[in-house]
């Protein structure tokens, strides 16, 4: 039986491929941890995911899981010839910081460790590497974001794009078969609406209007939102996706794991798919740039708001293309891929308003007036 290493899988992407590997896999998995981490949280929580999704566990699961300690790695402590014996399959490095604005803890996460991790497959004689990356590793460009190796942009939105095309970039120059993963932005499961990541991109802008406005609700509205589609993944396609891409693509593969233009929501449908079920404001007005809206006019409340996602909601104003070959070349094979559509995130809203302990759900008696800034929109 071989031996697949994993990294990142007490995080959200991490634990959906810990779930993937016991329930799609033969092989004992070994999952590298910090010392302040409970291997059996790590462990349930990968369990509780499939039995959330209708599958079944069975006992071997555990019995083919094991865990090493990071630090172990970084103070030459693991045996490493035992390591060779095991016949590592791969190294799949899922680990990686989101913190878009800490540049050293984004270097030392992102780019670093990723450094660490090909020095520690070359020792063992891992036969793959598998990456997971993000879509927007290409920062900001005009062209298509190919599935291959990214030029340098003019500008990336953050220094966390930077650091995930740095880290892809060692990986692809590194000499071992890689497999390099892209997803957008991951939501919840596109049938039942769980998700147990934390809260980013649109979980931290439901969570922050589930705070912000528990009391009370402006009757006005001012926000940045485009017309352009937002590129959601739902978190059982990335499952669905990792799972054929690791079994089927040919080795120094790249994988834009994304869905599809033409059915997306855009910000601004997704917006009002938030009012319509929750605070009903009577009038919505929606920008297209940051600098045109009324902040003389905002609330307290809607000013640390937009504070607090005016990146994402800038990332989220830009035109994104994505070359999506390696999904056509697996739906050719079977893979089933659920695109995330207005209907689909309806359904994740819905569980996360279920579970809100703040009665957002409760609908008041009104209708909401939605407006567009810009005549051209």
């Amino acid at each position: 039986m071989s031996t697949i290493i994993l990294t990142g899988a007490s995080g959200f992407l991490g634990n959906i491929i810990l779930s993937n590997l016991f329930y799609n896999s033969n092989s004992d998995v070994i999952a590298v941890i910090r010392g302040n981490n409970d291997s059996s949280k790590i462990y349930e929580k990968a369990i509780g995911y499939l039995r959330d999704t209708h599958r079944p566990v069975i006992d071997e699961y555990a019995a083919r899981f094991s865990t090493i300690d990071l630090q172990d790695i970084f103070d030459k402590k693991i045996d490493l010839e035992q390591l060779k014996i095991l016949d590592i399959e791969s190294v799949i490095h899922a680990a990686g910081s989101v913190d878009y604005f800490n540049e050293e803890h984004l270097t030392q996460i992102n780019i670093n460790l990723t450094s660490t991790f090909i020095n520690f497959s070359k020792k063992i004689n891992a036969k793959k590497f598998v990456y997971i990356s993000t879509a927007y590793s290409a920062g900001y460009t005009n062209e298509l974001v190919t599935e291959s190796e990214l030029p340098e942009p003019d500008k990336d939105p953050t220094f966390y794009t930077y650091s995930k095309r740095k880290a892809e970039a060692i990986v692809a120059t590194s000499g071992i078969k890689f497999l390099i993963i892209r997803p957008s932005i991951v939501i919840g499961h596109s049938k039942y609406g769980l998700y147990h990541g934390k809260r980013y991109g649109l979980y931290q802008q439901w969570m922050l209007l589930e705070r912000l406005f528990r009391d009370s609700v402006d009757d006005e509205w001012h926000l940045l939102a485009q017309h352009y589609p937002l590129n959601l993944l739902h978190v059982d396609t990335f499952e669905e996706s990792f799972h054929w891409a690791y079994n089927h693509l040919p080795k120094d593969s790249y994988f834009n794991v994304t869905s599809d233009n033409d059915v997306l929501p855009t910000p601004r449908e997704l917006y009002k798919l938030w009012f319509d079920n929750t605070l009903r404001p009577k009038r919505v007005i929606f920008y297209e740039e940051y600098d045109k809206l009324p902040i003389a006019k905002l609330s307290k409340k809607q000013r640390i708001f937009g504070g607090l996602i005016k990146t994402n909601s800038e990332i989220a104003s830009f035109q994104w293309k994505f070359e999506n070959t390696a999904r056509s070349y697996l739906k050719k094979l079977g893979m089933v891929h659920v695109n995330a559509t207005l209907e689909s995130v309806e359904v994740c809203q819905s569980v996360f308003l279920k579970q809100s302990s703040n009665g957002l759900n409760k609908l008041k008696e009104s209708t909401t007036t939605y407006e567009n800034h810009c005549i051209s929109c």
